[in-house]
């Protein structure tokens, strides 16, 4: 079986499809469907172009009014809720690009078809078009949905107007200007719903590699208002964290301290092979009276190919070190092939960070 994503669009999920629109009423041929549909480049069609090569092919069927199209949507999205969990929300969509293709000259139309199909598939990237198109309308609609009494709707609000959403379309306006963003996150980094948390924290981490003092001083305003609250700032900072700002640290509670030091920071082994790992030991103590917060990370020097080093910060622990006494630890770290990263022969660095600061590059070699 294939681990393709785009291989989900097989022909027996298609079948479940047409027979869904037959139940509901909204049937269509189905040799005739297959024959456009699987075309001489099905095969090298990439996911997206999958997605939307289904949504126009279906519209094609479809000679309704866009209001009718529109019915149908609510329709199908409802029964297909009815029988399926959302673990096939990834497939089905291309019906939240039905609405980008078709709907884009009818905002309001579009506006109530996505609150009914984003509780079943996402319509984070569908409504990004919507964003840059009708701005004022839609800011005033994400706020309105960031109360929304269901939680996909409220993740939609943060999710959809993220500045910098991974495969959606760069929303730039927000990018050079996210205050708009901030009354919709007000609502939403104490949400119930973890799921819409997150969302709020990668909003945040979006927004904080543009403009970091506003996401500062936002988060500074609402840290400490619970457990769960602190969780998401922390991971709407992760990236100001890994820099070592020291505003970030001071947020979650991590100030310099001259009681705390590394007593050991050592390779276990200084050599490598590729696909091995690196394993490496230290030692932090505490000389001071009192229990103390630390963050504990370490970073890597990646050789890379004909061009400088390449870094990355890695986190091991974040804990409390209490008065007089030492914590010791041992960690590896993994060169077995990732699709994100390249590895390559030859001298590489790592080095510890504690609280934001930096010690020495220690040197090892990758085989």
């Amino acid at each position: 079986m294939s681990t393709l994503l785009k291989d989900r669009y097989s022909i027996s999920f298609y079948e479940g499809f047409l027979e869904a629109l037959e139940i509901t009423g909204n049937g269509i041929p189905k040799k005739q469907f297959f024959d456009q549909l699987m075309d001489a480049n099905w095969e090298e069609k990439s996911l997206k172009e999958r997605m939307r090569h289904t949504t126009i092919i279906w519209r094609s069927f479809l000679v309704n009014e866009v209001d009718n199209q529109a019915k149908i949507l609510i329709k199908v999205i409802n029964y297909l809720k009815s029988i399926h969990s959302t673990e096939y929300s990834l497939e089905y969509l291309f019906l939240a690009d039905f609405i980008v293709l078709h709907f884009i000259d009818h905002p309001d139309l579009a506006i109530n078809t996505m609150e009914e199909i984003t509780t079943f598939t996402s319509c984070e990237f569908a409504i990004r078009p919507f964003i840059i198109r009708y701005p004022a309308q839609f800011e005033k609609q994400m706020f309105a949905w960031s109360n929304h009494s269901n939680h996909h709707v409220r993740r939609l609000a943060s999710e959809g107007i993220r500045p910098k959403l991974p495969w959606g379309e760069v929303l730039r306006t927000y990018i050079k200007d996210p205050a708009p963003i901030f009354p919709i996150l007000d609502n939403l980094i104490a949400d119930s719903s973890e799921y819409v948390r997150r969302s709020v924290a990668n909003n945040l981490n979006d927004i904080s590699k543009t403009h970091p003092d506003l996401v500062l001083d936002w988060c500074e305003k609402k840290y400490g208002v619970s457990k769960e609250v602190n969780q998401a700032i922390k991971h709407g900072i992760r990236t100001l964290l890994k820099q070592g700002n020291s505003k970030a640290l001071s947020i979650i509670g991590i100030k310099p301290d001259a009681s705390i030091s590394v007593i050991s920071f050592e390779l276990i082994k200084p050599q490598v092979k590729m696909g091995g790992e690196l394993p490496f030991s230290l030692t932090i103590e505490n000389t001071g009276t009192k229990s103390t917060s630390i963050r504990v990370e370490y970073k890597v020097y990646f050789k890379r190919l004909n061009k400088p080093f390449g870094e990355k910060v890695f986190q091991i622990t974040s804990t409390n070190l209490a008065g007089n006494s030492a914590i010791s630890l041992e960690r590896k770290h993994s060169f077995k092939p990732i699709t994100t990263r390249n590895y390559y022969p030859g001298e590489h660095y790592i080095s510890l960070i504690v609280n934001g600061e930096e010690g020495e590059k220690v040197r090892f070699e990758v085989e």
